[in-house]
């Protein structure tokens, strides 16, 4: 029988890597930060986003700390290589 060999996925390079970590960053600001007049359009729609709102918030809160200290000690690791 053949083998089917899994592709690996192709390795980010340490400048994509900070570029996907800005995305991920800007999205999860928008998620922690939601826009209030979207916020009341949701809720009209979907009553259950009202109960919803509050966990998805801190939830993007704690992803976007997580985010902005891996972003950042990723750049100084950079910084660091780059002078050796």
């Amino acid at each position: 029988t053949m083998e089917v060999r899994k592709k690996k996925p192709e390795k980010m390079s340490d400048g994509e890597l900070l570029q996907e970590l800005d995305r991920m960053i800007a999205s999860a600001e928008a998620q922690a930060n939601p826009n209030p007049a979207a916020s009341a359009i949701l809720e009209s729609l979907h009553p259950a986003m009202k109960a919803a709102m509050p966990e998805t918030v801190k939830k993007a809160k704690k992803n976007l700390r997580t985010l902005k200290q891996a972003k950042e000690r990723l750049a100084e690791l950079l910084k660091e290589a780059g002078k050796q």
